[in-house]
C-alpha cells in the first residue's frame, strides 16, 4: 500500500513540474524527455513518448521521436521511429525526412545512406557488399512510354572493354566533430574490451586498404557509347547500372544472330526475326524497307539474271567501304539500296553500267551502327547483306 501511494505521489509531482522540466508525464500518460511540449503541437495525440533535441521547436508526429519535429498537419514529422499514422500495422518505421545514414568506425564511416537531393534522383547507396536471395527490378510495360528498339547495339558493345582490377573503396568519411582525442585512463592501460575492439577495427581497415579484386567495365568507355548507365553521387564518384546493360547485350546478340543468318544464307525467320520485321515478298518497281528482310529464296534467286552481290570491304568500316557486284548485260534495271535495321530506306545507288562494278559508300553520310544493303535487278531482290559502320 505504501509503495502504491509513493508511485501516485511521484506521478503527481512529475506531472506538475515547471515548464522547463526535463521530464514531463502528461495526464494522458504521454511522456516527454527534454524540452517541454508546446501547447497544441500534437492535436491528434500521436506520440507515446518523445525524446526532444535541445534545439527542438515542435515535438509532434511520431510514436517515438528524436531531435526536432514538426506538426503532423504540416507534414513536419522530420525524424522518428515507430508506426506511421495512427493505424496498427505492426510495421517498424525508421523515418528521416531528408534521408537515412548508417555509420560505423567511431560514427564517421558511412556504411549506407538514402538521400533525396534537391536536384537529382533519390538513391539508396551501400558502401559495402550486398547479398540477396532475389532481386527484381520494376519493369511494368504500363509504366513505359516512348518505347523504341535499341539500335547499333553490337557496333557499340564491341567497343566496350571488359576489365579486371583491384577496387579501392570510396573515401566517404563524414565529419562528426570528433577531435580524435581520447581521455587517458587513470592507470594508463586499455581495458580488455578496448584492446579487442581496437584490434578488430585495425583488421577491418587493413582489409579495406588492400582493396578487392573485381571484374567490370570502364566508365570512360560507357560514357562514350552508353552514357545513360553511368550515374554520379554528390562527390562526383561514378557508378554503373550494370542491370541496364543486359538489354543492350540481348540486342547485340540478336544483331549478331541476324548477321550469321545472312552469312550462312539462312532466312531471318530461321534465326529469330519477329513477324513484324518480315518483308512484303511482292516485287515492285519501287523498293521499300520491307526488302531488308528478304527471304532466302528471293535473296538467292539467280534464275532470271544470275546477278551477284558481294560483301562490302572493309567490314566493319569507319571511313569508306566498297560494294562489288555483277549484273548481266541483258538486265533491264539495277539498283543498290541501303536501309537501317528498322527497314527505313536511307540511300539509293542506281547502276547504269552492267557487268562487274562497284559502288563506294562514305561513312560520313551515316551514323555508327549496322545497316543492310540489297541488290535489286529487274525489280527482284537478288541478295541482301549487312555492313557495320564504326567510329
Amino acid at each position: 500500500m505504501k509503495k502504491a501511494l509513493f508511485i501516485v505521489a511521484l506521478f503527481t509531482i512529475v506531472s506538475f513540474l515547471p515548464a522547463n522540466a526535463q521530464l514531463v508525464i502528461e495526464s494522458t500518460g504521454r511522456a516527454a524527455v527534454g524540452s517541454n511540449p508546446l501547447s497544441g503541437d500534437d492535436p491528434d495525440q500521436m506520440l507515446t513518448m518523445t525524446i526532444q533535441g535541445s534545439h527542438g521547436t515542435y515535438n509532434a508526429g511520431a510514436k517515438l521521436g528524436f531531435g526536432d519535429f514538426g506538426r503532423y498537419c504540416l507534414n513536419g514529422w522530420n525524424v522518428f521511429v515507430g508506426e506511421f499514422g495512427s493505424t496498427d500495422s505492426d510495421i517498424l518505421w525508421l523515418h528521416g525526412k531528408k534521408g537515412l545514414k548508417m555509420t560505423a568506425q567511431k560514427s564517421n564511416y558511412l556504411i549506407a545512406d538514402w538521400n533525396y537531393p534537391n536536384n537529382g534522383l533519390p538513391r539508396f547507396s551501400f558502401y559495402t557488399g550486398v547479398r540477396a536471395d532475389k532481386l527484381a527490378i520494376s519493369s511494368d510495360d504500363n509504366h513505359k512510354s516512348s518505347i523504341t528498339n535499341i539500335t547499333a547495339a553490337l557496333t557499340r558493345l564491341i567497343q566496350i572493354r571488359g576489365v579486371q582490377y583491384t577496387y579501392t573503396p570510396i573515401s566517404n568519411t563524414i565529419s562528426v566533430g570528433d577531435t580524435g582525442q581520447c581521455p587517458t585512463r587513470t592507470n594508463g592501460s586499455l581495458s580488455g574490451k578496448e584492446a579487442d575492439d581496437s584490434a578488430y577495427m585495425a583488421s577491418l581497415l587493413n582489409t579495406r586498404d588492400q582493396g578487392e579484386f573485381r571484374y567490370g567495365l570502364r566508365t570512360s568507355d560507357l560514357l562514350t557509347y552508353f552514357p545513360n548507365v553511368v550515374e554520379y553521387d554528390a562527390a562526383g564518384n561514378e557508378y554503373v547500372n550494370y542491370i541496364e546493360m543486359i538489354p543492350v547485350i540481348i540486342a547485340a546478340i540478336r544483331e549478331l544472330y541476324i548477321i550469321m543468318g545472312t552469312i550462312q544464307g539462312t532466312s531471318p525467320d530461321a534465326v529469330g526475326e519477329n513477324n513484324d520485321d518480315d518483308i512484303n515478298r511482292q516485287s515492285g518497281s519501287t523498293p521499300t524497307g520491307d526488302m531488308v528482310h528478304a527471304t532466302a529464296q528471293s535473296k538467292h534467286s539467280r534464275s532470271a539474271t544470275q546477278a551477284t552481290l558481294y560483301q562490302n570491304v572493309p567490314n566493319p568500316f569507319n571511313s569508306t567501304t566498297m560494294i562489288e557486284y555483277y549484273i548481266p548485260d541483258n538486265a533491264a534495271n539495277a539498283n543498290i539500296y541501303v536501309f537501317d535495321l528498322t527497314g527505313e530506306l536511307l540511300q539509293t545507288y542506281p547502276i547504269n553500267a552492267f557487268g562487274k562494278g562497284q559502288v563506294t559508300i562514305s561513312g560520313s553520310t551515316l551514323n555508327a551502327g549496322m545497316y543492310v544493303y540489297s541488290l535489286v535487278v529487274n525489280n527482284e531482290i537478288v541478295d541482301t547483306k549487312r555492313m557495320i559502320l564504326t567510329r
